[in-house]
Parts: structure tokens; C-alpha cells; sequence
């Protein structure tokens, strides 16, 4: 008999259903475990549960910014490393620079 492998919890963050959906789609694979949020304060309490190594986040949402975001998962030290993916439709340079960290001088 077999162990089931556990799944790998992945932390999707949009105010869109639509994209929510796109991504639990492309997440379709049994080896992840997506878990939903509309906004910020909802991802930061699935982050505090269950502390996902990925997390993939939309740059605008109602409540604070994917950049918001970011720093308070950085600022987390319960939780070991985590991989953070900002969708965004944003597509000058230095605005995105900003969400990586590479607009600080």
C-alpha cells in the first residue's frame, strides 16, 4: 500500500473570481492545495494558518497593495521562507521594479 503524498499548499490572493479561477486551474496538478483569498486581511489569516511556501498575489486589491502584502509576509518570522508571485497588468518598468524591491535607491 501507498502513502499519500500531502499536498503543497499554495496561497492565491485576487479580488477577481476570475482570476481566481484561472489559477486554480493552472493548480489543477494533485500535488498543491490552493487556498483563496479576495483581499489582503483574508490572506494574511490563511497565511498565519496554514504559513504556504508559495503565495501568488495580485499587485491592486481593495484593502492594501500587493506590495503591502509582500512586507508583511517578509515581516513574518513564525513562518520559514516564502515564494511570492505578483500578478499585475501594470507594465511600466519602474512600477514594477517597485514590487520586487529593485525601485529602492
Amino acid at each position: 500500500m501507498t502513502e499519500a503524498m500531502p499536498k503543497f499548499p499554495v496561497l492565491v490572493v485576487d479580488d477577481s473570481p476570475v482570476y481566481r479561477k484561472l489559477i486554480e486551474h493552472a493548480l489543477e496538478d494533485e500535488a498543491y492545495s490552493p487556498l483563496f483569498a479576495k483581499n489582503g486581511r483574508e490572506a494574511m489569516e490563511l497565511y498565519a494558518k496554514y504559513g504556504p511556501a508559495i503565495v501568488i498575489t495580485d499587485w491592486m486589491m481593495p484593502d492594501f497593495s500587493g506590495q503591502e502584502l509582500c512586507e508583511r509576509i517578509r515581516g513574518d518570522v513564525q513562518h520559514a521562507y516564502t515564494y511570492i508571485l505578483v500578478l499585475t497588468s501594470i507594465s511600466e518598468k519602474d512600477k514594477r521594479s517597485e514590487g520586487t524591491g529593485g525601485g529602492r535607491g
